[in-house]
């Protein structure tokens, strides 16, 4: 069966802070004290480069150019190679960052003030501190914003004269937009609770009116699954401290060594091979699954007589398994053998 859509949250980690930037052929990130550079269609490494001096608070990439920002300066490095091409002073300590070609934004997640710079640094006229900024359609640009009056954060698009556009709003608070600056399309990534949900918008024409709204184009819901586990009969991305089945009791077939019927004890254990059918003393019954990384297994009996469904999570995702006939396991005797 395919993976449930839970996931482990910290996966998206980097994306939300913004130390991930990508152009269609390369990805750039930073973690561990790197930056790594990717191939964008197979998830290679191509490049690494440690940084042992200021170290990069956000990243944005066009073209053949990754721009990383120091909070007092933004460098200019080429892809995939990452050879420095320069370094420009920034006006205010920032940490967002926004490219495209060499017109550059920059903002603060703490300070109300936002920069472009085309051949100098203007100051625009929006006093908003972001969790995010890009550039948009025909000149505008997209930021990640709290709402002073309710309270709540929302995604809007603004000019340069700083007035509001049009904005996007819904039960879950935005932590960051990537917006096209060829079609009215935008990317966002939200979150409530444990949940991190990305969309894809597109601004299309509804009724004769030709009044425009939001389609969805594409959306995919997450959820922190690290503690997952069956909590009344069902599977919950958070089991919290309800306990958790790592082994179940079968009846054996008769026949074979006994007439008269018998349990057996199976748990399902993982290795670098995969997922494997054993007995509770160690005796391996049958190959499962060739999933890897396994980090948790929680085990549900049923459904039906003589099956047993298997929740096997890597940390990314919940894949779930249905494993049928244990019912016809019987006791044998193999024989004997002789050891010298």
């Amino acid at each position: 069966m395919p993976p449930s859509s839970f996931s482990d949250s910290e996966n998206l980690s980097a994306a939300v802070d913004g130390m991930l930037a990508a152009t269609d052929q390369y990805a750039a990130a930073f973690f561990s004290g790197t930056l790594h550079v990717l191939r964008i269609n197979d998830g290679t490494v191509i490049k690494t480069r440690p940084e042992s001096g200021a170290l990069p608070v956000c990243l944005d990439a066009t073209g053949e150019m990754l721009f990383v920002g120091l909070g007092e300066s933004v460098a200019k490095m080429t892809l995939p190679d990452l050879d420095p091409i320069g370094e420009e002073k920034a006006p205010i300590t920032f940490d967002r960052l926004a490219v495209d070609a060499e017109k550059k934004l920059i903002a603060s997640s703490q300070r109300a003030e936002v920069w472009e710079f085309t051949t100098a640094w203007t100051k625009l006229p929006l006093d908003a501190a972001g969790s995010s900024i890009s550039l948009g359609l025909a000149g505008t640009f997209w930021m990640t914003i709290r709402d002073p009056e309710a309270g709540t954060s929302f995604t809007g698009q603004f000019d340069k004269s700083g007035e509001l556009l049009r904005a996007y709003r819904n039960e879950f608070s935005p932590l960051r937009v990537c917006a096209s600056a060829m079609v009215e399309e935008i990317a966002v990534l939200e979150k409530s609770g444990p949940t991190q949900r990305l969309r894809v918008l597109s601004l299309v024409e509804k009724g004769l009116d030709s009044s425009r709204d939001w389609t969805i184009a594409f959306e995919k819901t997450i959820t922190d699954c690290r503690r997952f586990g069956i909590v009344n009969g069902r599977l919950q991305p958070d089991a919290g401290s309800a306990p958790q089945n790592d082994q179940v009791e079968i009846a054996l077939a008769t026949g074979g060594l006994t007439e008269s019927s018998s349990d057996l004890a199976l748990r399902v254990t993982a290795d670098q091979l995969g997922l494997w059918l054993e007995t509770a003393s160690g005796l391996r019954l049958n190959f499962l699954a060739s999933q890897h990384d396994v980090r948790r297994i929680v085990l549900l009996s049923g459904p039906g007589k003589g099956s047993l469904t298997v929740y096997a999570g890597d940390g990314a995702a919940v894949a779930e398994y249905t494993v049928q006939g244990l019912e016809n396991i019987v006791q044998l005797d193999a024989g004997e053998v002789e050891l010298p």
